[in-house]
């Protein structure tokens, strides 16, 4: 089921959040990841709308969007290509017309998955705070 974030969801979402990005992210160093953890807690996940996917109490993954950008989808790897990501994405584009996200050029499978799940590469750019290179995307309704 998916529904909105609550209080008691944080620390599990942080958890994700952070084992995810230090497993998809491994070119960029470790350190930077973990200084970020009180950001995500306190900035990011409060500003944006957060989603969960929860089986039975347990959350699994999680999506953050802000106005029309996906600030942040992240799956438990333990629980990774059972269609838990592409449900939090068919949520989003219930209410949404357009989505917008950045994703690394070296994430090659969130570039897959994002493309199948009908996004498309509008933009490169780099990310000022890691140096590296990064895909704007951009998933439009049709009609």
């Amino acid at each position: 089921m998916i529904r909105g974030l609550i209080h008691e969801d944080l620390d599990r979402v942080l958890e994700i959040w952070l084992t995810t990005s230090l497993q998809a992210h491994g070119f960029v160093p470790k350190e930077y990841w973990k200084s970020k953890l009180e950001d995500m807690r306190k900035v990011y996940i409060p500003s944006s709308e957060t989603f969960v996917y929860d089986d039975e109490g347990f959350v699994k993954g999680f999506i953050s969007i802000s106005k029309e950008k996906v600030e942040a989808l992240f799956v438990d790897p333990l629980f990774q290509n059972m269609g838990i990501g592409k449900d939090l994405i068919d949520y989003s584009k219930q209410n949404k017309k357009e989505l917008s996200l950045y994703v690394y050029k070296k994430n090659i499978k969130g570039i897959e998955f994002y493309t199948k799940n009908g996004f498309k590469i509008i933009n490169e750019e780099i990310d000022k705070e890691t140096m590296e290179k990064e895909y704007v995307m951009r998933y439009k309704a049709i009609g």
